[in-house]
């Protein structure tokens, strides 16, 4: 089977990272990551990649890194081949070591941005190896954090990101701390979701922070797309979602004329509908969450598409969850989330 070819533009922002086969250790000593850090800086110097964050654990690696002149796969594939060798020489093994070629997500959206390199920072608090991100030594947070930046590290895409937690002296473009106190394992779920279906990140931030009038527009528009189109936006956590839709179980029900079990059909429709939507959860995984045949789960996702076209109230109702499933989500502490623009950096190439 051809495999499906990279669309990465040339000089774009992206989130790669990549593990070991069937999840075995990459990295079991301190010699190990320096190695990986040494050929990071190596590729960098050469020009065949630009790293701006980064979190190394024993598994697996995550960089926030710029396609230079489009040789982010050649760089990529250049580190984990030489790290390979030093892996298995060092200690006389034989076979393959990275599980599969690299995942990649490039990344246009401001907003996008900031989830990503929180991701990674958060990586090693979500796997239990530190309380917080600039506690591991083996993350770029815990050296922003410090104002201690290898020569070979590029942060300046992700300047107007470090700050409180990490180092809000560093902040001059905009106060990102309350993004950072986005539940980790929401971030995780949604960023690696998006980046295992793929669903690209534009208008991201506008999708997060639209008022239930512009959800419902953006709905009906959605609502446009082709059939066989993946018409998954990926914006909310499902566990919010849910939350989202019984906080309007109330209004449902002062709209709803029918019988008590009708009315328990139209919640489960909106439910499926979202889920798959907007939390981008597979109708497999919304069997499993809710409990419903798989047969249940596509007719509820046919006549959630069929009212929304159908019924005012219905894409109304729908918005308002939307929009509030989304703030949940993103914000915490502030009900009003804004990303300035990252600063525009030029590739490496053109600074040497």
């Amino acid at each position: 089977m051809v495999r499906k070819k990279r669309d990465l533009r040339p000089n774009a922002l992206v989130h790669a990272n990549n593990g070991g086969v069937a999840r075995r250790p990459m990295f079991e000593t301190a010699d190990d990551v320096l190695f990986l850090l040494n050929l990071f800086a190596a590729a960098t110097r050469e020009g065949r990649i630009e790293i701006c964050a980064y979190a190394i654990l024993s598994t697996h690696f995550h960089i926030l890194g710029r396609n230079v002149d489009g040789r982010l796969s050649e760089g990529l594939q250049w580190i984990q081949s030489l790290y390979a060798r030093h892996f298995n020489d060092s200690r006389g093994r034989e076979g393959h070591l990275v599980g599969a070629r690299f995942f990649a997500t490039e990344i246009n959206d401001p907003g996008y941005l900031a989830a990503a390199y929180y991701y990674i920072d958060m990586n090693p608090v979500l796997a239990g190896l530190a309380r917080r991100p600039q506690d591991y030594p083996w993350g770029s947070a815990f050296h922003f954090a410090r104002g201690e930046v290898a020569t070979w590290l590029r942060p300046e895409p992700v300047a107007h990101l470090i700050t409180s937690p990490f180092n809000r002296a560093r902040a001059p473009h905009g106060d990102f701390s309350r993004f950072a106190s986005v539940d980790p394992f929401v971030l995780r779920e949604i960023v690696e979701r998006r980046a295992r279906t793929g669903v690209s990140d534009r208008n991201f931030s506008d999708l997060i922070n639209a008022s239930s009038r512009d959800a419902a527009e953006r709905l009906r528009r959605h609502m446009l797309l082709a059939d066989g189109e993946d018409r998954r936006l990926i914006i909310c956590a499902a566990s919010e979602m849910m939350a989202a839709v019984a906080a309007e179980r109330g209004r449902l029900a002062a709209l709803h004329a029918g019988t008590s079990s009708a009315l328990e059909r139209k919640i489960r429709t909106l439910t499926v509908g979202l889920m798959r939507e907007f939390s981008g959860l597979s109708q497999v995984e919304i069997s499993e969450r809710l409990g419903l045949s798989q047969a249940t789960v596509c007719r509820s996702l046919r006549t959630h598409s069929r009212r929304l076209h159908e019924d005012e109230t219905y894409l109304d109702i729908t918005a308002s969850i939307v929009e509030r499933a989304t703030r949940r989500t993103w914000c915490p502490i502030d009900r009003e989330l804004r990303f300035p623009a990252a600063p525009t950096i030029p590739p490496i190439l053109e600074n040497e």
